[in-house]
């Protein structure tokens, strides 16, 4: 391992830097963003982590492009080992321009270059940055502007002076310091992935700043874990949809106190009859932060405020980066669409959505309705009286004792191919306790196999539940619980089993 540090430690720290800037309008609230990485010039050992874009000492770079840009521009492009990353971004308030933006932007990154300690002083920088200003003014214009006194050809003085003498001020003392910086122009919303990303951060910081906050980040990570999506998430929360109602307080807590969350697997048309819709009601101990920032902005946006039926996509939501942005700054970063009332994330996808008309959505309301009152009977204890519950625990779960600590883990055969389970489930419709056959839908009619196995450490027992539909039928749900949590699945629409004579 020694060996190992020393050699990287023989490479100097290098950094690739993308800048970008704009304003909503165009001279109006302004935002800035950077981001971008210190490397060492030497081929990962292990990857960087990074699946959408090779890492090079060129900035990013989709493999398949690589030997055609080398080729094109006579560079000599090389995989390199990520040693930190940078990310940052500001509002620029109350007014600004395009142009002061972009500037802002980059003069940033200078100030950061200069700031490092001793030891981890860059020897070369390379800038991508998609603006021609920026770029003409830092390479070209500043030095004809301080050999004219920082006046234009007609006298006048140059638009953003004092951000200029001072980017200029710190390129030629970085320069002097044995900095070597080049210089590239990126085309802006070409799929670019660090220019995306610096998108994306003057974006979030111009809704910052039309929300009348001030706000300054300068983050440095280290380069382990950066592209790992962490699970911040509750994972009872399985479902890729989560419903609500707008001011709706009454909804919010569940009988024992627990804050409630409606999920589901169906985003366009939730209410309708379909036979694989799968939904599900959770009772959470501690409420979902990220949660609970979209519902108070949606209940504060939304146009006629009462009643309003909402589907979250929990896929965008759950996003690692976008999650733990929810939890720290709350709804700061998010906009909407003007009269419609979706809540939007920064780079614009549609975070959530308000289902006009409601008609058909109010229907999985009441289905989810019903289903939390399957719940709370459970969980008053109705077995034998209106529910009857079977314990399917022993067929998800098994104890392993290793040394003197014994775990619960999900069993080997509910694997990733697991499509059902045949399970007993005990029924009773005509005063007399019976059993039948029912096949269970992992993933639909039970949590999927990735959360059984992530609330394998919470002490999880899992059971199934029955209740009376007619003479001749029953339905079923299945419920979950933990050391702290609770939730039942169903796919409500097609959990009918009909008792033959």
């Amino acid at each position: 391992m020694a060996k190992k540090e020393n050699v990287v430690a023989e490479h100097p720290f290098e950094a690739i830097i993308y800048t970008d800037g704009g304003c909503k309008p165009s001279r109006g609230i302004g935002g800035w963003g950077v981001h971008g990485y210190v490397y060492h010039s030497v081929e990962p050992k292990q990857g960087t982590g990074c699946r959408l874009a090779t890492m090079t000492n060129y900035g990013y770079v989709v493999a398949k492009e690589m030997p055609l840009m080398a080729l094109d521009a006579g560079l000599k492009i090389i995989p390199i080992t990520p040693v930190e990353y940078i990310d940052a971004f500001g509002s620029l308030i109350p007014e600004s321009t395009n142009n002061e933006a972009e500037l802002t932007a980059l003069l940033e990154a200078l100030r950061w270059i200069d700031e490092r300690p001793q030891d981890k002083r860059l020897v070369s920088v390379r800038f991508l940055i998609d603006s021609k200003y920026v770029l003409d003014g830092i390479q070209h214009w500043v030095k004809n502007w301080e050999r004219s006194g920082w006046t234009k050809s007609d006298g006048t003085e140059i638009s953003n002076l004092t951000h200029w003498k001072e980017a200029h001020g710190l390129v030629c003392k970085l320069t002097e310091e044995g900095v070597s910086f080049k210089w590239r122009w990126v085309r802006g919303h070409s799929g670019d992935l660090g220019n995306e990303n610096v998108d994306t951060k003057a974006s979030k910081a111009i809704i910052a700043g039309n929300k009348g906050k001030s706000i300054r980040e300068l983050i440095v990570s280290p380069a382990k874990g950066y592209w790992s999506s962490p699970n911040g998430h509750n994972r009872m929360l399985s479902l890729n949809c989560w419903y609500f109602m707008t001011n709706m307080p009454e909804s919010e807590r569940s009988p024992d106190g627990r804050y409630v969350y409606y999920i589901g697997n169906e985003s366009d048309l939730p209410g309708k009859p379909i036979a694989d819709t799968s939904h599900g009601v959770v009772y959470l101990k501690e409420p979902d932060a990220a949660l609970e920032a979209i519902r108070e902005f949606q209940n504060i946006t939304t146009a006629d405020g009462w009643n309003n039926f909402i589907v979250g996509d929990m896929t965008i939501i759950n996003n690692g980066a976008q999650r733990q942005e929810l939890e720290r700054y709350g709804s700061l970063f998010l906009g909407t669409i003007p009269k419609r009332g979706h809540i939007t994330a920064p780079n614009g996808l549609l975070m959530t959505e308000v289902k006009q008309p409601a008609h058909l959505a109010y229907y999985g309301i009441v289905t989810l309705s019903h289903l939390s009152d399957i719940l709370n009977e459970y969980l008053d204890g109705k077995d034998g009286e209106s529910l009857v519950v079977t314990d399917l625990t022993d067929l998800f779960y098994d104890s392993v004792t290793k040394g003197s600590k014994t775990q619960t883990q999900l069993k080997p055969t509910i694997n990733s191919a697991t499509r059902s389970m045949e399970v007993d489930a005990y029924y009773n419709i005509a005063k007399e306790r019976s059993v039948a056959e029912l096949t269970l839908s992992v993933g639909l009619d039970t949590p999927d196999r990735n959360t059984l196995a992530a609330i394998a450490a919470n002490d999880p027992k899992v059971k199934l539940v029955t209740w009376r539909e007619s003479d001749s039928a029953f339905r079923y749900a299945t419920v979950v619980e933990t050391k702290d949590d609770v939730g039942i699945w169903a796919c409500c629409y097609s959990n009918l089993r009909i008792i033959l004579p």
